[in-house]
């Protein structure tokens, strides 16, 4: 009868061998799962961008589209601002008579473009047809104080230029800056301005971004910790997979034990 309660009661900071056994591959495949998840996460287009303007150094938060042109982080791109005066949306309907003006200097051309009338896919072939210069295009909201889209398409294939999504406020405010250029300004292949992208992880963008990153350094210790990589061995914490070696660390006979060498300076 001892014998039989001993078998079936352990103490609480105790568990069985067996039990031990099962739990840990219920950690490792937890941990599993959720490093399979952060690794899908990863490579969800989390990007923001901004149109910046030379002459009056205004910034327009943007958002570049899901297809297309990526745009690289950190990098800049330069163009001319455009717009097609008789198809100010873009739309296939009424491109036949759409002509820009070739930048002197080389620089590539960015055509505005208002939201609707047609797709998003739509408007980036038409500008894609007008000429090989045109490399990016900028689509603004025609819904006032609307939220920043993300443009999609049903089929991206062959669509090997830049767009970005900016807010009826930028985009009008970015018209005015067309209109009001100066002749030599549109001469020279217009309005200049910078097309940029960055992450909000690697370049937060105030508090909120600094929570984020705390967020996902506290996230990866964690699962370090979920799936055992780094666990505790009694008083050695252990950095590592499962079955790695470590080197014990020597206890106060072992350091008593050490043999003492004694070394003589040389004159």
């Amino acid at each position: 009868e001892h014998s039989h309660k001993r078998n079936q009661r352990f103490p609480n900071n105790h568990k069985p061998h067996q039990q031990m056994q099962d739990e840990q591959p219920n950690r490792t495949m937890k941990g599993r799962r959720i490093l399979t998840t952060l690794l899908i996460l990863s490579r969800i287009h989390l990007s923001l961008s901004v149109v910046w303007e030379y002459d009056t150094r205004h910034q327009y938060e943007s958002l570049p589209a899901s297809f297309g042109m990526r745009f690289e982080v950190g990098r800049e791109y330069a163009a001319r601002l455009q717009k097609i005066h008789k198809n100010p949306n873009l739309c296939e309907d009424k491109v036949s008579n759409a002509t820009i003006i070739v930048p002197e200097d080389g620089t590539p051309v960015a055509i505005l473009a208002k939201r609707g009338h047609c797709t998003y896919e739509e408007k980036a072939r038409v500008a894609m047809g007008i000429n090989p210069v045109v490399q990016y295009v900028i689509v603004y909201d025609d819904e006032v104080n609307g939220e920043l889209k993300t443009m999609t398409a049903a089929d991206a294939s062959n669509i090997t230029i830049g767009l970005q999504f900016v807010s009826s406020a930028s985009g009008n405010d970015l018209l005015d800056q067309i209109d009001a250029q100066s002749s030599k300004s549109l001469e020279k292949g217009g309005v200049r301005i910078l097309l940029d992208c960055y992450t909000p992880w690697l370049y937060p963008n105030g508090w909120v971004g600094w929570i984020m990153m705390l967020i996902s350094c506290l996230g990866s210790f964690l699962l370090c910790i979920s799936t055992g990589f780094i666990r505790r061995d009694g008083n050695v914490l252990v950095m590592g997979p499962h079955g790695s070696s470590y080197e014990q660390l020597l206890t106060d006979d072992d350091v008593d034990n050490l043999p003492e060498v004694e070394y003589n300076e040389r004159s």
